[in-house]
């Protein structure tokens, strides 16, 4: 059983600070994600997201949002070296300003179920990522890989391919894979150790979204994931997760907070890479000799 929550109970005798104990939780649950059951994922990922609301939750109500038994619960809470939810709660409401979490609480209520206020919450899931711990290390790769493959399905096949094609104008050697060679023989076979395969999908998973991150893991491609918090097995593949939380039934509502959150990686991948605004002006005068741009004389400019 780990100790390391326990820990994180007995700083609370020291001034730990709620920020520093969310650290510590948010670091125990990813440390021992292979060690956990499937029902336990799931409510390790509903904690993962859901950690200035859990003061005012029960056992009995994390269950029934998670969809497992109140010992469920229970037997996960013990796992990750806590007694019971008492001693998370105490430590989270140690050192935060509990009206503030009160009001926000109040907040979600008043606007409980409201498509506008769904997408916000949504939005502000994504803006929090770049703070996150993996957020360096994708950053980090996706800037220095030799290769950059990317694979997205279904109705979000466009969406990994305007990413692809973004990160071409930033940096050289990036690629959309569709699979139509019937083996992705670009992104396994020719890539290597020192390559990146980004896969984006969201449920229902097409099957080549497992499968290609299964394969790539096997052959000691470097893999980021983007998906959403009910994919349960991405963190079994790489560390390297990007997960979002929507409450949208249609999937295409999905894709305008996995754009934003592309956008996100995209400035932050600009940063790192040397050369990018050569590069764009090279672009740039290579489209304009093979396609053109339309042409806007002085006057025209003045009047608009």
């Amino acid at each position: 059983m780990l100790l390391v929550g326990r820990e994180g109970e007995r700083g609370l005798n020291h001034g730990l600070g709620v920020t520093e104990v969310m650290l510590s939780l948010e670091t125990v649950i990813k440390k021992s994600w292979k060690q956990l059951t499937i029902s336990e994922r799931r409510l390790a990922t509903f904690v993962l997201q859901h950690l200035e609301e859990l003061p005012f939750e029960t056992a009995a109500s994390i269950a029934a949002r998670v969809g497992v038994s109140p010992m469920t619960v229970g037997r996960f809470i013990r796992k990750i070296g806590y007694r019971d939810l008492r001693g998370i709660k105490t430590a989270l409401r140690t050192g935060s300003a509990e009206s503030g979490l009160l009001s926000r609480q109040i907040t979600r209520k008043l606007f409980d179920n409201a498509p506008l206020e769904s997408k916000v919450k949504a939005l502000s899931g994504v803006h929090r990522l770049p703070s996150c711990a993996e957020w360096p290390g994708i950053v980090a790769l996706l800037s220095s890989a030799r290769h950059v493959h990317v694979a997205s399905f279904q109705l979000g096949r466009f969406i990994g391919l305007g990413f692809a094609s973004a990160l071409q104008t930033i940096r050289p050697h990036c690629h959309f894979a569709d699979g139509s060679d019937g083996g992705y023989i670009d992104a396994l076979l020719d890539s290597d150790s020192k390559s990146c395969i980004v896969l984006i999908d969201f449920r229902r998973y097409s099957s080549h979204f497992r499968l290609l991150a299964e394969e790539a893991a096997a052959r000691k491609i470097p893999v980021v994931i983007i998906t959403d918090v009910y994919c349960h097995w991405a963190r079994e593949i790489t560390d390297h997760v990007l997960l979002l939380e929507t409450d949208f039934d249609a999937s295409w509502e999905r894709l305008g907070i996995a754009q934003s959150l592309l956008e996100l990686l995209l400035v932050d991948v600009a940063k790192q890479c040397k050369g990018r605004a050569q590069r764009y002006e090279a672009i740039h005068q290579l489209r304009e000799k093979f396609v053109g741009f339309e042409k806007v004389n002085e006057s025209d400019a003045e009047e608009a």
